[in-house]
């Protein structure tokens, strides 16, 4: 342990919540890998920790606006998200938490520049920048923090985003709370994908019987951009974060304030 819990509650997490998981599951945020947080245990300790209780007030603004759930339906579904600010520290913090919802994150994944083209962006999940160079339109989301606007793919309404992995009784909660929340969730989720899917292998289904049963999980036919994605990362044996081009939503294009 190369340092010591600042609260009661991390250091029981730590002492009393380590466990190994398998390599059937999807690491979302980087949790299980070590150069991130080295574990759902390290992790859940650290969110209530001071390094990561910046409260920007960010997410409950988003979640009241909707933008959120645009945001994680582009993240979890491997698209890029460029956040255009001129306060990198902060924003950095809000970031962070946002990684919890990219399947398999490296701190690779993360880009902080003055500029970028929408073009080389596509290689990272999130994008700090103060200035975006081309057209955003069908190729990454932007969330622009100076205007107040969200210009990217949306989040269809039957999508397990909407009715399943955010709780509307949850918003409450503090930011980081709020994200360990939803870390929970999303694990849960993808770990009954996970044995979906390895009945279908076993088994030969078709991508429709598949499809069909997992919608037990709450999870429709419009969530198939974030379950394409989710096999593709599985799969990846590259450090590089896979692209999958066109992978967007069926609500497309959507431009809204926040």
């Amino acid at each position: 342990m190369s340092s010591m819990p600042k609260t009661i509650t991390g250091a029981n997490i730590l002492c009393y919540s380590e466990y190994s998981e398998t390599k059937n599951i999807i690491d979302f945020g980087g949790i299980t890998n070590k150069l991130c947080y080295d574990g759902f245990s390290r992790f859940a300790s650290k969110s209530i920790e001071t390094r990561l209780t910046n409260v920007s007030q960010l997410i409950p603004r988003l979640l009241n606006s909707h933008v959120f759930y645009f945001i994680a339906f582009t993240l979890l579904s491997g698209q890029t998200l460029i956040i255009k600010t001129e306060e990198f520290a902060s924003t950095k913090s809000f970031a962070e938490k946002l990684t919890i919802l990219c399947p398999f994150y490296k701190p690779s994944h993360m880009k902080i520049t003055n500029s970028i083209n929408v073009v080389d962006s596509q290689q990272y999940s999130i994008v700090i920048t103060k200035d975006v160079v081309g057209d955003v339109k069908k190729v990454v989301s932007l969330l622009d923090l100076i205007t107040g606007y969200y210009n990217g793919d949306g989040c269809p309404s039957s999508s397990f985003v909407n009715n399943v992995l955010i709780d509307k009784d949850k918003q409450n909660l503090s930011e980081n709370t709020f994200m360990l929340h939803i870390l929970t969730k999303l694990k849960e989720i993808s770990s009954k994908f996970m044995f979906f899917m390895r009945k279908f292998v076993n088994y030969s289904q078709t991508p429709d019987e598949l499809l069909n049963a997992v919608q037990s999980l709450g999870i429709s036919k419009d969530d198939v951009p974030i379950l394409k994605y989710w096999i593709c990362c599985y799969y990846n044996k590259s450090n590089l974060k896979p692209i999958l081009r066109a992978n967007h939503s069926k609500s497309g294009l959507t431009m809204t304030p926040f």
